[in-house]
C-alpha cells in the first residue's frame, strides 16, 4: 500500500515471521548460539522461552536454514495433540505413515525401524508453541528420544520453544525425567531502547530503504508504546507508515505514532505516563517562576495584559496536569 510512497521494495514490518528480517540483538544472538549447540551436539535438549512476539519462531526458522544434510528435522507447530496423534505426525513427516489407521504398537515398530536404518544420521525434534502440548504428549516425546526406545545409539536432540509458562510445565513433578535431560534453558529478552532503534532501521534497510523514515522522537515514542517487543514494534511501525502515507508525509513523526497507537487502542507504559506528568509539572513550575520574576520588574504594571495571558496559560497547564494525574490514579 505504501511501498512506492516510501520507496520500499518489501514490507518492512510484516507480522509473519521471516528469517530474512531476523535482527540479532544481544539476547537473540545468544539464543541462536544455544540453539546451534542443541542442534550439533549429541543428546542435547534445549528449552527456549519468551513472551508472545519476542522472536522465538523467527530464530527457529533461521536455525532450520542451517541444518546439514546429515540431520533429519521434525518440526511440530500444532501442539495440542494426543500422544498417538504425535506419533502419527512424526511418522508422516518421516514419510512412514500408511493410508490405514495404525495402532500405537505399529507406529512404534515403524519408528524403531526408521531410527535403526538411519543410525548414522542425527535427528532433531523442534517443537514450537510447546506450552500447549499436553503433559502426556511431552512425556511421549521424551520416551521416543531415549535409547531404551530406539535400541540403537541414535543422535536425537529436542528443542522446545514456548511462552514463559512452558518452563513451569517442564519443571513440574510430572515431567521431572524430561527436565533432567534439558541441558540448556534460555529466556529470550525484549529489545532495549537502542536495540529497538537498530531493529527498526535494520528492517527498513532489508526492505530497501536506507534513509531514516522515522524521526528520532518518533523512535523514542515507539519504544514507550512497545517496551521493545518486536511484534508490537512491527504493528506500530506498519500502522504509522500507513498513517503517514494517508496524510501525504514522507517521514514519521510522534503525531503519526500517537495516532497509530490510538488506532491500536494502546497506552504508553506506566513509566512514560509518570514522566509526562513530571514534565507537565516542571513546565508549570517554570511558568510560575517566570511570572514571579516579571512581578518584580519595574515595568510590571505596563505589562498587565501579557501577565494575564500568561496566567491563563498557566491555569490551562495545571488543568492538563490534573487530568493526567487523575487518569493515572484510575489505572
Amino acid at each position: 500500500m505504501y511501498l512506492d510512497h516510501f520507496k520500499l521494495e518489501l514490507e518492512p514490518f510484516a507480522l509473519a515471521p521471516d528469517a530474512n528480517f531476523l535482527f540479532l540483538s544481544i539476547s537473540h544472538k545468544k539464543a541462536l548460539v544455544y540453539l546451534n549447540y542443541a542442534l550439533w551436539n549429541k543428546d542435547s535438549f534445549m528449552l527456549i522461552t519468551g513472551a508472545v512476539g519476542s522472536g522465538k519462531t523467527i530464530l527457529l526458522q533461521r536455525l532450520l536454514r542451517t541444518i546439514p544434510e546429515t540431520t533429519i528435522a521434525i518440526t511440530i507447530n500444532q501442539t495440542q495433540i494426543t500422544p498417538i496423534e504425535f506419533l502419527e505426525v512424526v511418522a508422516d513427516q518421516l514419510g512412514l505413515k500408511k493410508p490405514e489407521k495404525l495402532t500405537k504398537a505399529k507406529l512404534y515398530k515403524l519408528l524403531k525401524t526408521f531410527f535403526a536404518d538411519n543410525a548414522d544420521k542425527s535427528i532433531v525434534f523442534i517443537i514450537d508453541e510447546a506450552q500447549k502440548m499436553p503433559i502426556d504428549t511431552l512425556e511421549e516425546l521424551r520416551m521416543l528420544s531415549s535409547n531404551d526406545f530406539t535400541n540403537v545409539d541414535v543422535n536425537i536432540s529436542i528443542i522446545l520453544s514456548g511462552q514463559p509458562e512452558l518452563r513451569a510445565m517442564i519443571e513440574s513433578p510430572e515431567l521431572e525425567q524430561l527436565n533432567q535431560r534439558i541441558r540448556l534453558k534460555y529466556d529470550l529478552q525484549m529489545l532495549g531502547p537502542s536495540e529497538s532503534v537498530e531493529y527498526i532501521r535494520y528492517r527498513l534497510m532489508r526492505a530497501g530503504q536506507t534513509l531514516d523514515l522515522f524521526s528520532q522522537n518518533s523512535l523514542s515514542k515507539i519504544y514507550q508504546y512497545t517496551n521493545g517487543l518486536p511484534r508490537k514494534i512491527n504493528m506500530l511501525c506498519d500502522t504509522s507508515l500507513t498513517c503517514a502515507f494517508a496524510d501525504g508525509h514522507k517521514t514519521i513523526t510522534t503525531a503519526q505514532v500517537d495516532d497509530s497507537a490510538t488506532e491500536l487502542q494502546w497506552q504508553q507504559t506506566g513509566a512514560q505516563l509518570t514522566l509526562d506528568k513530571k514534565i507537565a509539572s516542571e513546565e508549570i513550575e517554570e511558568e510560575v517562576k517566570s511570572n514571579i520574576k516579571k512581578q518584580k520588574e519595574p515595568n510590571f504594571e505596563e505589562n498587565t495584559a501579557i501577565y494575564l495571558r500568561n496566567i491563563e496559560k498557566q491555569l490551562s497547564k495545571i488543568a492538563i496536569s490534573l487530568r493526567l494525574i487523575a487518569q493515572g490514579k484510575k489505572k
